[in-house]
């Protein structure tokens, strides 16, 4: 994905960093965890690692925002099976992902058909996300001095947490 979106976006500066330990070593007005990628944090220390290091990057007044992944209240029992098609002139894409879930862990299992000028390929994902509680995100924020605003996500069954630092 950074060498497709270096392609794409020559002119812009690219970081690869961990989420638990990112410095970049500057400021912003606004930090995004976005598509529920903080999911893949393993533990409430990770999480608490991961939201303090955007803390750090934010200036006063600045705010933060997460999408959370599944609320645990909200997983489906017994996982889910879904199928998903994207069809341009030059690209056909099946996805059909199965999920499922051990404790506070999810196991989702992504099987994609793309067919192309050059053929058809056959690619396999496997994702493993936590389902944090809506508290742990909370004590997350304001263990990094954050005010909390917790607003409906896009998603159905999670949330979006805003953390606002003081001005």
């Amino acid at each position: 994905m950074p060498t497709q979106a270096r392609l794409h976006l020559p002119d812009v500066e690219l970081v690869e960093a961990d989420m638990r330990r990112v410095a970049l070593g500057r400021s912003f007005d606004v930090v995004v965890c976005l598509f529920s990628s903080i999911g893949y944090l393993r533990s409430t220390d990770e999480l608490c690692a991961a939201v303090g290091a955007m803390a750090d990057h934010l200036n006063p007044g600045g705010v933060l925002i997460i999408d959370g992944w599944v609320r645990p209240d909200a997983w489906i029992s017994g996982g889910t099976t879904e199928v998903t098609t994207a069809i341009t002139d030059e690209v056909k894409v099946v996805r059909m992902s199965r999920s499922r879930r051990q404790g506070q862990r999810t196991f989702l299992e992504m099987h994609h058909l793309v067919d192309t000028a050059q053929g058809v390929e056959y690619l396999v994902d496997h994702h493993e996300l936590t389902l944090f509680a809506p508290a742990d995100y909370e004590a997350a924020l304001s263990t990094s001095g954050l005010g909390v605003d917790i607003v409906d996500s896009p998603v159905p069954g999670r949330d979006r947490y805003m953390g606002s630092k003081a001005p």
